[in-house]
């Protein structure tokens, strides 16, 4: 199970599924963001804080029985059997969907999408729809909810089910690409490895430093540090930095926010040395990697009109 585990984090840290994330979100509108099986329970949907995030849907979960409600759709999503893709309406009419990644015959993750309305917003539904905002104490917020609603993306069913069709191409093509990726050290299979990595990326935005994973790993610094690289090939802060980078590649998706506070974002404490390393890994600073997303479609691509 470890060695499946380091698998699936080398899926969510690939380039491949990164410049997948990239080119759907430009041509959809619509968030995704790759979901491993076995990762810890959060307490906010796959979805939260994505740059494409229907602002109905990050309204709703600042509430607690808003984002009650959109962790059951989640569970009703995970919950099912099989490999095809699943979609769950929420009562706000809004679908969500689940494409599931399949690597060597067994669950990888998957790949979630959604917050999309298929029908065109109507002030019937949403008179429904405040009655139970207003039982869940969105009283005062009313008027934002119904304006956020009335917002998000709309498509029809045949062209949310061709968006689906193209994460199932996407889904394939990445279970393909994960059986051809190097087989990682005996050393990655440890427990205390894989203890090491999740901590890491489920921390990269704060300042941390080798000295909090080796305490929680109960570890000299030394003994941690020499264990890490024999088991990854790299040293603490390259795995930071790759993880990082990661990160930040996924929110410059989003012109409107600032480099500098993506740099902040994603853990680094200066804009220099976000610049320097953003460069270092990817080749290019994270401006010009910014302009480079409007150039990632083909022509078709850009001169889709969704309706």
């Amino acid at each position: 199970m470890p060695a499946y585990q380091a698998l699936v984090s080398k899926i969510s840290r690939s380039q491949i599924l990164s410049d997948y994330e990239i080119a759907f979100v430009n041509a959809s509108g619509l968030p995704l963001r790759f979901q491993p099986v076995g990762e810890p329970v959060k307490q906010k949907p796959p979805l939260h804080d994505h740059p494409a995030e229907n602002p109905f849907c990050a309204l709703l979960s600042q509430t607690h029985e808003g984002c009650k409600m959109c962790l059951e759709v989640d569970r009703k999503l995970l919950a099912a059997d099989g490999p095809q893709p699943r979609t769950e309406i929420c009562i706000a009419g809004l679908a969500d969907t689940a494409v599931p990644v399949i690597v060597n015959g067994r669950l990888a993750g998957y790949l979630r999408t959604g917050q999309v309305a298929l029908e065109q917003p109507e002030k019937a539904r949403f008179s429904k729809i405040a009655r139970t905002l207003m039982d869940w104490g969105m009283s005062t917020n009313l008027s934002q909810a119904e304006d956020a609603w009335f917002h998000s993306k709309v498509l029809s069913s045949q062209q949310y089910e061709a968006f689906i069709q193209l994460l199932k191409v996407f889904a394939r093509h990445i279970g393909l690409a994960a059986e051809q990726f190097p087989s990682a050290p005996q050393d990655t299979e440890s427990p205390l490895i894989q203890k090491a990595r999740l901590y890491i990326e489920s921390h990269q935005q704060e300042e941390l430093h080798v000295q909090d994973v080796a305490k929680v790993l109960n570890l000299s610094v030394f003994y941690f540090c020499k264990v890490f690289r024999k088991a990854t090939g790299k040293s603490f802060t390259e795995d930071l930095s790759e993880v990082r980078v990661a990160k930040a590649k996924n929110l410059l998706q989003n012109p409107h926010i600032r480099v500098a506070e993506i740099a902040f974002e994603v853990g680094f404490q200066s804009l220099t040395h976000f610049n320097r390393v953003f460069r270092k890994l990817t080749g290019q600073s994270p401006t010009a990697f910014r302009q480079s997303l409007g150039r990632a479609l083909v022509p078709e691509c850009a001169e889709v009109v969704f309706t």
